[in-house]
């Protein structure tokens, strides 16, 4: 929290955002395993696989806010899988170059 005039104190935030390419993976690359390398159950609208952030980092890409429970390959470093349950979704999501803005 920062003091601000008149003592009023508001809470700033600061984020950190990174471009990185991003993509979508499913249970079929993973040979049908829902669990993430943090041990959590990979769901749709919450798991991303990233290896620069840790467990439990929370993330916004695409306005959608994503907590990292999974790793990727070990060659994988300025990426970020957003998991997903349908693999032709997967496959038209593509890779991108986006914005991940780090929330906490």
């Amino acid at each position: 929290a920062q003091q601000v005039e008149a003592g009023v104190s508001r809470l700033l935030t600061l984020a950190a955002v990174m471009w990185l390419s991003v993509s979508a993976y499913t249970p079929y690359e993973c040979g049908g395993n829902h669990w993430a390398a943090s041990g959590a159950w990979c769901t749709e609208g919450v798991t991303v696989a990233c290896n620069v952030l840790p467990f439990g980092t929370r993330v916004k890409v695409l306005g959608h806010v994503y907590t990292v429970q999974d790793r990727m390959a070990s060659g994988w470093r300025r990426h970020l899988d957003i998991f997903m349950e349908d693999y032709g979704e997967a496959v038209q999501f593509g890779r991108r170059e986006l914005p991940v803005e780090v929330l906490e």
